[in-house]
C-alpha cells in the first residue's frame, strides 16, 4: 500500500489560515469597545455634521472612536473639531491620523491627513507658560493647564490651543498656589502666562500659655484690686479684644478679596477667579460683622463686671448668687 503524501503547499495554506484566525481573535479579544455601537454613533455624527450641527456631531463621532479607536473615526472627529473652530485639537488628530495611516500603508489617507494638517497651521493659537526660576526651583512644584500637568520640559515652550479660556495654575507645598485665566480668541495669536515667585503660606504664630498668677499676683501687675467678679471683667474684655482684631483682620481680607475681584470682573459678570474672589470677601465681611458685635458686647461686659466687682472702701466686694448681688466680705 503506497502512502499519499500531503504537498506543502496545503501545510502552508491551513498554517496562514490558522495564523488568520488567530490573529483576529486576539484582536477581538483585546478590543474593549462596541463596534456597533460605534457605527451607529459615527454614521449619526457623520449626518449631523452635514446638517452643520458641530456642537452635537463631534461628541458622538469622539464617543465612536472611543468605543473603536479606527483610523477613520479619528479622522471624521479631525474634520468635526477643525469645522467646529478647535484648530489645536484638530491639528493634533490630523497628525496621528497620518502616522496612524503610514503604519497601515494607507497613502492617499496619509496624504491628505498631512495636507490638511498643513493648512491648518496658519489657523493655530498658542500659549506659553513661563516659570519663575525660584518657583521652578521649589520642592513639589506643580504646574498644570486646563487641568492637565505640564512637566519642566514643556515649561516656556509654544504650545496650540483651542480658542477659549485656559486655566494655569501652579502649587508647591508650603506656598500660596498662583491661579491665571486667559482667554484666547477665534483669530490666531499667541499668549504668555508667566508664574511668578510663589508666596510661602506665613507661620501661624503659637501663643504660649501664660502662667497662672493668684489674684493678688494679677492686682498687683495691674496695680488695682481684684475680686472674682473684676477677674471675670478682665476676661471677658479680653474676649472683646480679641473678637476686635478678629474683626478688623477679617474687615481687611473682604476689602483686598473685593479689589481683587476687579480684576476678572465688569459689574456683576465675573469670569470664575472673580467670582470665587467675590465670595471670599462676602464670607470675610460676614465674619468681620459677626465678630464686630460680639466683640461689642464682650467688652461692655467685661467693662460692668469690673465696675460691679470693684471693693468697698471697707474691703467687703459684690459677689453674684443665684438670688441677686450680695456683699462679700475681702476678709
Amino acid at each position: 500500500m503506497q502512502a499519499v503524501r500531503t504537498p506543502l503547499s496545503v501545510y502552508c495554506a491551513f498554517a496562514a489560515l490558522l495564523f488568520v484566525f488567530l490573529l483576529a481573535g486576539v484582536a477581538s479579544a483585546a478590543s474593549p469597545g462596541d463596534p456597533a455601537a460605534a457605527e451607529a454613533l459615527f454614521a449619526e455624527g457623520q449626518a449631523l455634521m452635514e446638517q452643520g450641527d458641530y456642537e452635537k456631531a463631534c461628541p458622538k463621532l469622539e464617543e465612536s472612536y472611543r468605543l473603536d479607536p479606527a483610523t477613520g473615526a479619528l479622522h471624521a472627529l479631525a474634520l468635526c473639531h477643525e469645522r467646529q473652530g478647535r484648530f489645536a485639537s484638530a491639528w493634533v488628530e490630523l497628525m496621528d491620523v497620518a502616522s496612524r495611516a503610514n503604519a497601515e500603508r494607507y497613502p492617499e489617507r496619509e496624504s491628505a491627513a498631512r495636507e490638511r494638517a498643513e493648512a491648518l497651521k496658519k489657523r493655530l493659537s498658542f500659549l506659553t507658560v513661563q516659570v519663575d526660576p525660584d518657583t521652578a526651583a521649589l520642592a513639589g512644584v506643580g504646574i498644570s493647564r486646563d487641568g492637565v500637568p505640564l512637566g519642566p520640559a514643556a515649561w516656556g515652550t509654544r504650545i496650540p490651543v483651542d480658542p477659549g479660556w485656559h486655566v494655569v495654575i501652579a502649587k508647591a507645598p508650603g506656598y500660596e498656589p498662583y491661579r491665571a485665566t486667559v482667554t484666547i480668541g477665534n483669530e490666531p495669536s499667541s499668549e504668555t502666562v508667566v508664574v511668578p515667585r510663589l508666596r510661602a503660606i506665613p507661620a501661624v504664630p503659637t501663643v504660649a500659655p501664660a502662667p497662672r498668677a493668684s489674684n493678688e499676683g494679677r492686682a498687683e501687675l495691674l496695680g488695682v484690686e481684684l475680686t472674682p467678679l473684676r477677674t471675670a471683667g478682665v476676661a471677658f474684655g479680653t474676649a472683646g479684644v480679641a473678637s476686635f482684631g478678629i474683626a478688623t483682620f477679617s474687615a481687611l481680607r473682604a476689602l483686598a478679596k473685593n479689589a481683587e475681584s476687579e480684576k476678572n470682573c465688569q459689574g456683576d459678570d465675573c469670569e470664575p477667579d472673580g467670582a470665587a474672589d467675590r465670595a471670599a470677601a462676602v464670607e470675610a465681611a460676614s465674619i468681620a460683622t459677626v465678630s464686630a458685635i460680639a466683640g461689642g458686647v464682650l467688652l461692655a461686659t467685661g467693662v460692668a463686671l469690673f465696675v460691679i466687682g470693684a471693693p468697698d472702701s471697707d474691703g467687703a466686694s459684690v459677689s453674684v448668687t443665684p438670688s441677686g448681688l450680695r456683699l462679700r466680705s475681702a476678709f
